[in-house]
């Protein structure tokens, strides 16, 4: 396996470790842009419920990938515990990771409807377009 080396599996980890960090760092980002955005898109909105769905779906998958990365941050050196312990620690942390990545989907999936069938934050040009010139 390419990342069976002790330096390659170190450096991988230490990757993933930071993108797991700034991924959540940035989704709470998004989070926050989504409340300003929503608050301009949903009086014209048909359906609301699809916009309340999408943000309870954020703050879910934004506390989710937060426990995770608390989870993974926690260093066990510390508390001196056994090696089986760290062992369920990774695996926890996979399973919350995957669990994430598909709730991602289904609340990407709520954004998608929001843009494309109710036409949420799609900007509407004045008559003969008279910003562009």
């Amino acid at each position: 396996m390419y990342f069976s080396g002790s330096e390659r599996s170190q450096l991988f980890k230490q990757m993933s470790q930071w993108s797991l960090y700034g991924g959540t760092i940035a989704l709470w980002v998004a989070i926050y842009t989504g409340i300003q955005a929503g608050r301009i898109v949903s009086s014209k909105l048909c359906d609301p419920s699809v916009l309340h769905d999408h943000r309870y779906a954020a703050y879910v998958l934004g506390y989710l990938f937060s426990f995770t990365s608390v989870v993974d941050a926690i260093s066990f050196k510390a508390f001196d515990v056994s090696e089986n312990v760290k062992k369920y620690k990774g695996w926890l942390v996979t399973a919350l990771l995957i669990a994430g990545s598909f709730y991602m989907v289904y609340t990407a999936h709520l954004g998608a409807s929001l843009v494309y069938q109710q036409s949420a934050g799609v900007y509407h040009p004045t008559e003969q377009c008279r910003e562009f010139k």
